[in-house]
């Protein structure tokens, strides 16, 4: 049997009610009902937080820095994580409940404790998080609107400060002590001593020595050839007038 004129396929709504219900739909999610991809109900996360030891933050920034710095490429300025995400990190550190582990800023906080922009704090949780250094989870609640408003609305992520494998292995690898002053400044002056004693030989010998060879059949073949060639080049002036 068809459906009577004017109502649904089911006999159940008239067909203008369907109508409006489609539109006050599409209007709701005009209105930000629709949540990102990947978003998690708020409340539905149990076991994501953990307590964080305090001792955890310095041993963490001190990880992240070290890690940030051997992942430097050449002529770059920052390493895997940046300035900017050492500097999150760090306001992350601040706000986290130690007991519960509980850790849910916004940007907006981010960006007055930083200074730093939307895009740049953005940018700065993705390689913190790629990094392994913080696990990120997107949240949405529910608004118990009952006037046609969205019945949903995106919330602040959740995250987990973590302390990655390879990051946390240079802790486990002191840097090299620096040197002191005294003992730099007597590297230095050996080094110049050295040098003016390279440059009293003659200038065929000059690079040889500074080449360091150590093959001594090499070096004494290095010599006889730079004799010869200085001796063609400037017979007249030759530092070694006893050629073997």
């Amino acid at each position: 049997m068809s459906a009577r004129v004017g109502f649904s396929a089911d006999g159940a709504r008239p067909i203008g009610d369907v109508f409006a219900s489609l539109l006050n739909r599409g209007a709701r999610r005009r209105k930000g009902a629709v949540v990102r991809r990947g978003s998690v109900l708020r409340g539905s996360m149990r076991g994501f937080f953990r307590a964080v030891d305090p001792k955890s933050k310095g041993l963490t920034l001190k990880a992240a820095k070290r890690f940030d710095k051997l992942t430097k490429t050449k002529g770059k300025r920052n390493g895997a994580l940046g300035y900017t995400g050492l500097l999150v990190l760090e306001a992350l550190f601040d706000i986290v409940d130690y007991r519960t582990g509980r850790l849910e800023p916004s940007y907006k906080w981010i960006h007055e404790r930083t200074k730093l922009s939307i895009s740049a704090i953005s940018a700065a949780l993705k390689r913190l998080a790629s990094n392994g250094f913080l696990k990120i989870v997107r949240r949405y609640e529910r608004t118990d609107n009952n006037e046609g408003g969205p019945p949903v609305r995106q919330i602040s992520n959740a995250y987990r400060i973590e302390l990655p494998f390879v990051a946390a292995k240079t802790l486990r690898t002191p840097p090299p002590a620096p040197i002191p002053d005294d003992e730099a400044a007597r590297c230095e002056e050996a080094s110049a001593e050295y040098e003016r004693m390279i440059c009293q030989l003659p200038d065929w010998q000059q690079p040889i020595v500074r080449a360091n060879v150590v093959d001594q059949s090499l070096e004494a073949a290095l010599c006889r050839l730079g004799r010869l060639v200085f001796a063609a080049d400037r017979p007249a002036t030759s530092c070694d007038s006893s050629p073997q």
